[in-house]
């Protein structure tokens, strides 16, 4: 049986996608498949067994998206059901098979439609790579109905790469644009995607399971509890975008987000450091998060970290060995010693970075995360500018604030949140200058939602200020780990991607290597020498 259409091949890819040459990027595929066959053979049979199946459906109408969409869906469905029959099919990826569906697509469209408007599809390009595997479109529509409801139709998305070099460290974020119908009306959606990076070293596959377990857990079972605590005494939920699915399948664990730059939210400058207006929006909302889990613990008859078990200490706990994980944060540390070594005049930090702090930089965070006394709450975990969005009023200035990024949720003292935040995100001038300022924000925030809450504070401003200098420790060694990298340029940084099983020492000492050269960027250097100097007034050295 032969196709007659199939020579319009290019032509309908043309018309389908304008900026993209299908055809050739098959041709990338694979040239050649299973038992010799080229890409144009197994094109042929399944396009011609693809109109063959739904000529008998009388589908003959693809002027609406609805119907567009509906063609599109049994189409795929055949495809599928085709790769699954024919043996020299069912090895194709399932990259191969969407291209099968669009140029199929395009087949019918060109026989029995006269209308030349391009039905909605995937896009197949511009993605990150690995992302179409995981992101599926039974995900997709999943996200869609728990966000718009079930009334929702579903036609079409895109994945929609986003970010840059330098935004995300521990998860690979894109997103997707959604085409729908609902109440006979066409809409589009956005939601932004979270992804398992699946590092390929030591115990990375532990660790990023259990990042994604915490974020997903927090979203999805925690924030909602939290949200109702403080919407009962009148206050407002906590400012963080809604989680609209979390898929948990190990190694492709997946969060579809709201898309916060819908409302305008922005990701602030890293290499530039909060100024105040910014600052008392961060320690305000982190003050809220804080006090309400205060509130849930009291009326909970178990501890959260029985209640939640991912609250637990994971991978920094003191019955955990994670070997690769000490080892890349002794190298971090080793590499601040040399860039500390670099600017000079610091030879007493240095020693004691090298000789006490990097060998024992793990024992040392751990004791600091320990909470005591009345200091235990729910924190954030990884307070640092990247995971803060802000919204700004027309003259510039920030009125909103919306925290991201839960993947190291976790009981402890609140005041390691405000000392991860006050060394890694501020310049040191405005640290020194802001910090009661910022901590008296903080403690009239925290003690309105108590109060609000029908209770009494468990601790003075002043207990605060003492629990908050007790771990600078902690703020020291946050620092010293992330800022040279944070910090640097787009395209210069650490990442943990590069790391395997085989070349842990040699990126490390690259790393080292490439740290000594930022001695020279006045912005590091500013930001890394003054932590060096709080080290030295608070007796730590």
């Amino acid at each position: 049986m032969s196709c007659p259409v199939l020579p319009r091949f290019y032509e309908v890819t043309s018309l389908l996608f304008p900026r993209v040459q299908l055809g050739v990027q098959l041709s990338s595929i694979t040239t050649e498949v299973k038992g010799g066959q080229r890409v144009d053979d197994i094109l042929n049979r399944v396009a011609v067994e693809v109109v063959r199946r739904n000529a008998c459906a009388n589908i003959c109408d693809c002027s609406t998206p609805l119907r567009r969409c509906n063609l599109r869906r049994q189409l795929h469905g055949n495809c599928a059901s085709i790769r699954a029959e024919d043996t020299n099919v069912g090895h194709l990826g399932l990259y191969t098979v969407d291209c099968l569906v669009a140029v199929c697509t395009g087949l019918l469209y060109g026989i029995m439609s006269d209308q030349r408007k391009p039905p909605m599809l995937p896009n197949l390009k511009g993605e990150v790579p690995g992302t179409r595997e995981v992101i599926t479109e039974k995900l997709v529509i999943a996200c869609l109905r728990a966000d718009k409801g079930e009334d929702a139709v579903f036609q079409s998305y895109k994945i929609k790469d986003f970010t840059k070099v330098g935004d995300n460290y521990i998860s690979v974020v894109t997103s997707v644009q959604v085409q729908y119908t609902l109440g006979e009306k066409d809409h589009q959606v956005g939601y932004v995607v979270k992804l398992n990076p699946n590092w390929k070293f030591g115990e990375a596959t532990d660790v990023l399971r259990e990042f994604f377990s915490k974020e997903g857990g927090f979203y999805k079972e925690i924030k909602p509890v939290l949200d109702q605590e403080l919407m009962d005494i009148g206050l407002p939920c906590l400012r963080m975008p809604h989680c609209h699915l979390f898929n948990p399948k190990e190694g492709a664990e997946t969060l579809f987000l709201e898309d916060l730059r819908d409302r305008d939210f922005k990701m602030f400058d890293r290499r530039k450091g909060l100024d105040l207006d910014h600052s008392l929006l961060v320690v305000k909302e982190l003050a809220r998060l804080h006090a309400a889990s205060v509130l849930l613990q009291k009326k909970s008859e178990v501890d959260l970290t029985e209640a939640y078990p991912y609250l637990k200490d994971g991978f920094m706990s003191q019955d955990t060995d994670y070997e690769s994980f000490t080892n890349i944060f002794r190298g971090l540390i080793g590499a601040s010693a040399q860039l500390a070594k670099a600017c000079g005049g610091y030879d007493n930090v240095v020693a004691y970075l090298k000789e006490e702090l990097e060998p024992n930089c793990m024992t040392i965070y751990r004791k600091m995360l320990n909470p005591c006394g009345p200091f235990v709450t729910i924190i954030h975990g990884d307070c640092w500018t990247n995971n803060f969005l802000f919204r700004y009023d027309e003259k510039g200035r920030p009125v909103e604030l919306m925290l991201v990024d839960l993947q190291i949720v976790r009981k402890s003292s609140p005041t390691t949140d405000l000392n991860y935040l006050f060394y890694t995100s501020l310049n040191g001038s405005d640290r020194r200058k802001n910090l009661e300022k910022l901590l008296r924000e903080y403690y009239a925030a925290f003690q309105e939602v108590i109060t609000s809450g029908g209770l009494e504070m468990d601790f003075t401003f002043q207990e605060l200020l003492e629990d908050y200098k007790t771990r600078n420790m902690l703020g020291f060694l946050k620092a010293l780990i992330i800022m040279p990298t944070v910090l640097k340029k787009d395209g210069e940084r650490f990442t943990l991607s590069k790391l395997d099983g085989e070349n842990m020492k040699t990126v490390m000492k690259e790393t080292e290597q490439l740290t000594v050269t930022l001695s020279n960027d006045p912005v590091i250097k500013e930001r890394f020498l003054s932590v060096l100097d709080d080290m030295v007034v608070s007796g730590v050295v």
